[in-house]
């Protein structure tokens, strides 16, 4: 999608669930160095989209490229207005360069309790760590 003259995606999936809908979003935002208010713009679109879904649970998550603490609360605080968790708040750094770590990738969920997240480390798929989560019950 284009967002503010920088293209970037976000793909949904619907699941039906024994009655019960599953929306899941994988998210790819603009690189770091955007400037701020249109790396804001990108967190609310992916936030009112997550908002607008009547689904009964909802999974977002992929690289939201957060390379500073401002940028996870700003997402962060997008995300919880429209009822979402930090499913992924402890899961460590998945992205390093330069010799810095950061943490660029996360997960969010609506209508699910997280039983555990996590990341295995560095794979050599891509430059980023993958982020997991276990969800064993509903809310």
């Amino acid at each position: 999608a284009l967002i503010m003259g920088e293209f970037r995606f976000g793909l949904r999936a619907s699941i039906n669930l024994a009655g019960t809908t599953l929306d899941a979003w994988s998210v790819h935002a603009e690189i770091s160095t955007l400037p701020f208010r249109r790396q804001v713009a990108q967190y609310e679109a992916i936030a009112r989209a997550t908002g607008d879904s009547e689904a009964d649970m909802k999974i977002v998550g992929g690289d939201f490229n957060t390379a500073t603490t401002r940028n996870v609360r700003m997402l962060m605080h997008r995300m919880a207005a429209v009822g979402a968790t930090f499913t992924s708040v402890e899961v460590g750094d998945t992205f390093e360069r330069f010799g810095r770590a950061f943490k660029l990738d996360h997960l969010f969920n609506v209508g699910m309790d997280p039983e555990s997240a996590g990341t295995p480390g560095r794979l050599d798929a891509s430059d980023h760590a993958p982020v997991w989560a276990r969800f064993m019950t509903f809310n």
